[in-house]
């Protein structure tokens, strides 16, 4: 049900490696980012590869930003999230990013691997105003997360 890290090889969708990113699930609080594709590290820099994913989280959200991925491993199951984003560039965007689990060689789902494109204007996008100050470097703003059932169920798991 689960591919594993080893029999993925990125470079046989080279269309989508510019918009790919993968995550290593570490531990709760350590997540690491182990690929960003090139349209990524353009729009929000390179400084993230290597790096806690997490470090690059509202410090309110950390928590169940961490949660919400280690679902994806504790079931297996996919991920999609609509969320808005500000670019190094200063442009604020809506993202949707699917992600599914990998497998390690212990046949753990420790790897994710998301897939993300800029949505436009004209696809419906919510109007919610905020009055939230937030750094750019870490300001994401959730919209929708749904769970994506490959086999196993999904979880209930909601950020609020």
């Amino acid at each position: 049900m689960v591919p594993r890290r080893q029999d993925y090889h990125p470079e046989k969708v080279a269309v989508l490696l510019p918009t790919m990113m993968m995550y290593e699930l570490v531990s709760s609080d350590y997540i690491k980012v182990r690929l960003l594709g090139t349209g990524i590290t353009e729009d929000f820099g390179k400084e993230r590869e290597g790096q806690n994913f997490l470090d690059f989280i509202e410090p309110h959200r950390q928590d169940k930003v961490s949660q919400a991925l280690w679902e994806i491993a504790r079931y297996p199951c996919g991920m999609r999230v609509l969320a808005e984003h500000v670019l190094k560039s200063g442009l604020t965007v809506m993202l949707e990013s699917v992600g599914l689990p990998l497998l390690n060689r212990d046949d753990k789902v420790r790897w994710i691997l998301f897939q993300r494109n800029i949505l436009d204007v004209e696809k419906g996008l919510p109007i919610i105003k905020s009055d939230r100050v937030y750094d750019p470097k870490t300001y994401v703003r959730l919209f929708q997360r749904d769970y994506i059932d490959i086999g196993a169920g999904v979880s209930n798991f909601h950020e609020e």
